[in-house]
């Protein structure tokens, strides 16, 4: 009864965790494009910068859960559209507006570590599971095998 529930728990929190950061390309490229947009309507019509670039922030943890240290590349190009809008605004570029830059590639590059870490660690706990599962089956045969020896 108690490995059921165990199995049952083990099965449910792999199955989040799998439909966590299964990639879902199309949910990515529609983001990208809303970044895009909000580019568009929120930057150059309104003035506002701080609002999208926190949008980017979203894709870019999207990104690192599902493409690991690949999601640098979602933040190099959210970097290039924000200083580009930023330069084509004023013709020049201001430390705040660098410093943004930095911190969409450096949050990428940490989820995407992490994430990558999450699942090396993920697979080796997986590894020593199917290990420790192996062991207790083996102590099943011999516990039986002692058992049949001590009833004869």
């Amino acid at each position: 009864m108690a490995t059921d529930i165990t199995d049952y728990y083990e099965n449910r929190q792999s199955s989040f965790w799998d439909q966590l950061i299964r990639p879902r390309p199309y949910i990515l490229l529609t983001l990208i494009v809303m970044g895009f947009i909000l580019e568009i309507c929120v930057f150059y019509f309104q003035n506002i910068s701080v609002a999208y670039t926190h949008f980017f922030y979203l894709i870019i943890v999207l990104a690192g859960l599902w493409y690991q240290k690949k999601a640098i590349w979602v933040a190099v190009i959210f970097s290039a559209l924000y200083l580009s809008g930023e330069f084509l605004s004023s013709f020049t570029l201001t430390l705040d507006s660098i410093f943004r830059v930095l911190m969409l590639c450096l949050v990428a590059a940490v989820i995407g570590c992490i994430t990558d870490r999450m699942i090396l660690l993920q697979n080796r706990l997986s590894a020593q599971n199917a290990l420790l599962q192996e062991s207790h089956k083996a102590m099943e045969i011999g516990n039986k095998k002692l058992h049949t020896l001590s009833s004869i």
